[in-house]
């Protein structure tokens, strides 16, 4: 066993000696019912071997998310309408996901501490329509938590038709490209922590924006207007120079873009891919 892990043959024991009973006897009694409480443990199961993560690291009740993907951090939530109790197949359609604040317990700091929220959707009315082994029964939707945060403020909970409206779903064979589409982006807004006071000051001055400001915008719009505008000074001074020295604002511009580049690489998987 290894960091508080088992494996399926080992045995309950009295006074060192085997009693016949296993660690997979112990998971077949407890959590072979996979339509119970177990449903969302799959999700994130199903979530996480999509993304190429086939241990988890982050299963413990009181982290803050659920998956670390390339340095972004990912909540799954997971809902369905089949229940093993019920006994009939009247089921409301009206399914809602938690997306409820945390606290920090470091930092003490209040708010939504993942990048990525993934709601997985268990589709289907009865036991086999159900069946979560089969995974066309799947829909998985991908929302970044800024979104969220527009959308739904300090609510504690989202509608399925919420979610809906918000983006459409992928099958598990298109999650992680439809993951990926957004960690670039993200990774990118993390890098921001890696740049010096004064890269900080250049930023500001250049996008004609104060540092609460540049704290407070989403991924893309740190993408749209910060990256693209030291890119595009990069670009301007290079061209502008002609006796093929790089000026200062062209060195610090050129700096921050690698900052960031290198960061949106590592995230969508590029160092990986060569």
């Amino acid at each position: 066993m290894e960091n508080n892990k088992y494996n399926p043959e080992d045995s309950f024991k009295i006074n060192g000696c085997e009693i016949g009973l296993t660690v997979l006897d112990f998971w077949k009694y407890a959590y072979s019912d996979l339509n119970a409480d177990s449903r969302d443990v799959i999700a994130e199961f199903l979530v996480s071997n999509a993304l190429g993560i086939h241990e988890a690291t982050n299963r413990q009740d009181w982290t803050l998310y659920d998956i670390d993907f390339r340095g972004v951090r990912i909540e799954v939530k997971c809902t369905g309408f089949y229940q093993t109790w019920r006994e009939d197949d009247n089921v409301s359609e009206e399914r809602r996901f938690s997306i409820r604040q945390a606290t920090d317990r470091k930092t003490k700091i209040c708010e939504r501490h993942n990048d990525i929220y993934v709601f997985c959707l268990l589709k289907g009315n009865t036991r086999q329509e159900a069946n979560p082994l089969v995974l066309e029964n799947w829909e998985f939707y991908v929302i970044p938590t800024s979104k969220i945060n527009e959308e739904c403020g300090n609510n504690k909970s989202i509608s399925l038709n919420k979610v809906k409206k918000l983006c459409n779903p992928s099958n598990y064979s298109d999650l992680k490209n439809e993951i990926i589409e957004h960690t670039g982006i993200i990774a990118m807004k993390h890098a921001l922590k890696e740049l010096s006071k004064t890269q900080i000051k250049f930023v500001c001055d250049e996008c004609v924006i104060d540092t609460v400001t540049l704290k407070n915008m989403n991924e893309q719009q740190i993408y749209d207007i910060v990256y693209e505008t030291m890119c595009n000074i990069e670009i301007e001074e290079v061209c502008a120079n002609t006796d093929g020295n790089d000026t200062v604002r062209c060195a610090i511009a050129s700096d921050i873009v690698t900052i960031l580049g290198n960061a949106m690489a590592r995230a969508e998987g590029f160092y990986e891919e060569q």
